[in-house]
């Protein structure tokens, strides 16, 4: 990922606006597990904490489960973001019902053919 790269010689808006790209691009879409982390990751570096609110509710849409643990001094500038508390609820109930993401797999030979099977 150029994106990675970007970020590693401290060019964070230029690094956050090639993964928004990339996540809006349905051909990425069986990335979002890797884009969405390096968001907020990003996110919180420059504390667009309203950003990581609105991509965690993106992502529990898509059943995906982050890991948001308020025991963590990372979590503390969230608690004054408006619909961080629904987050966490929404994030909790997602982990117990043992949730999968619900997004593309990319197709490619390294997937069960079970798998191809079904999209026939």
């Amino acid at each position: 990922f150029q994106a990675q790269a970007l970020e590693k010689q401290g060019k964070d808006s230029e690094a956050i606006k090639m993964y928004e790209d990339a996540k809006a691009n349905p051909e990425y879409e069986h990335h979002l597990e890797y884009i969405f982390p390096a968001l907020i990751k990003l996110y919180a570096k420059t504390k667009q904490y309203d950003k990581n609110v609105a991509l965690w509710n993106e992502g529990h849409s898509k059943n995906m489960v982050f890991d948001i643990d308020l025991s963590k001094e990372e979590f503390k500038p969230y608690e004054r973001v408006k619909g961080f508390a629904a987050v966490v609820k929404k994030n909790d109930e997602l982990k117990k019902a043992k949730a999968v993401p619900q997004i593309k797999k990319e197709e490619c030979e390294a997937h069960d053919k079970n798998e191809k099977k079904e999209t026939k």
